[in-house]
């Protein structure tokens, strides 16, 4: 059979108006076009769709049959056409997406969700890295998009300020005797968990030591947030981590907070300033939300 849409359209039209004239006003073709249409569609399927009476043209029993499963065609005939629409609407690629801390820290979820609810064909591929390696990143293209804590003041990259963490030091637990009578000059004698590259946390606790004239001692340098949590958890040193993660290690009974004064800092979504117009880029930074 090599019946046309159309023909299920004319088909219809004539069920829905009762006459061939009715349904040509509405298809906007000639009645003669309209009963060609109807004898073309009788003779593919061997079915009489119709029979003339006085009053137009009635459906037969066979007709009401075939009518529903017309109908059903040209709906799906329809929702092809509605979905190629989509999808030359939607946004198509892959992102390489650094990530700093856990995604609880960065409430992330919240920022997924929404992404994935309006561009669903996007997909992210997450880096897990710290702040210095994400800005190299960024800078050389090997990363499209991540989050970056401390002040961003490079031209080349663009920041959008998503808020401030809270930090504070988790002292490891075979340490925790120390902790209610310390000050800076006694954690310095502590040991300490360090960063092997730019971190913005480490110059936090470098300019505290620094005020006192003081320095402590490194016994570990690593950039990985989740490392520090599991070198505090094991005893080998202090670190100084997001509340959350802080938190989590105290609930454990791994460690002990200590809070001297408030410490903040800011976390931005960055990306190339070369690249503000891209649309997948524009789609994951609109995405973002304000929850710190």
């Amino acid at each position: 059979m090599n019946f046309e849409l159309q023909h299920l359209r004319t088909f219809v039209a004539v069920a829905e108006a009762g006459s061939v004239t009715g349904a040509a006003k509405r298809l906007f073709l000639s009645p003669p076009a309209v009963s060609a249409h109807i004898q073309k569609l009788e003779d593919e399927l061997q079915v009489p769709l119709f029979v003339r009476t006085s009053q137009g043209m009635e459906v037969t029993a066979q007709g009401q049959v075939l009518r529903a499963k017309a109908e059903q065609a040209l709906q799906a005939a329809q929702n092809v056409v509605r979905q190629a629409v989509e999808l030359q609407s939607q946004l198509h690629g892959r992102l390489t997406f650094g990530i700093n801390a856990s995604p609880q820290v960065l409430r992330l979820a919240p920022i997924l969700e929404r992404l994935y609810a309006e561009h669903p064909s996007v997909d992210l591929a997450l880096v897990h890295s710290a702040t210095g390696k994400i800005l190299e990143s960024l800078r050389s293209d090997a990363l499209d998009i991540g989050y970056v804590f401390g002040p961003v003041a490079d031209p080349a990259l663009m920041a959008h300020r998503l808020g401030v963490v809270d930090l504070v030091i988790a002292v490891p637990q075979r340490f925790a005797s120390q902790v209610p009578e310390a000050n800076w000059a006694a954690m310095a004698k502590l040991p300490w968990l360090y960063s092997d590259g730019y971190c913005p946390f480490q110059d936090m606790i470098d300019a505290r030591f620094a005020a006192y004239g003081l320095r402590a001692p490194s016994v570990v340098e690593t950039n990985d947030e989740a490392t520090k949590c599991d070198l505090v958890r094991a005893g080998i040193g202090l670190a100084l981590l997001d509340r959350e993660e802080a938190n989590t290690l105290a609930a454990a009974g791994a460690a002990v907070i200590w809070e001297p004064e408030p410490m903040r800092c800011g976390l931005s979504l960055v990306y190339a300033a070369q690249r503000a117009a891209d649309p997948l880029i524009q789609a994951v930074a609109a995405s973002r939300v304000i929850a710190f």
